[in-house]
């Protein structure tokens, strides 16, 4: 089974590699490569933003329901 905790901190490493990739594709001028790092690095934003989005939901539902 997935630990959802380190999810936000795998999504992290996702985008540093993604990054890593891009920089070498911007090296080699490979037009290829360059859209789809591209679009690795705008999913993976994408997703730790989400990440981010749901664990305040969560935290603030938690809390919410103490009151």
């Amino acid at each position: 089974m997935y630990n959802l905790k380190d999810l936000g901190r795998d999504f992290l490493n996702t985008g540093k590699t993604a990054q890593k990739n891009y920089n070498n594709a911007l090296e080699q001028a490979d037009l290829e490569s360059i859209q789809k790092f591209t679009e690795h690095l705008l999913h993976s934003d994408l997703a730790y933003g989400e990440n981010i989005r749901v664990n305040h939901t969560i935290i603030k539902t938690t809390f919410d329901s103490f009151q």
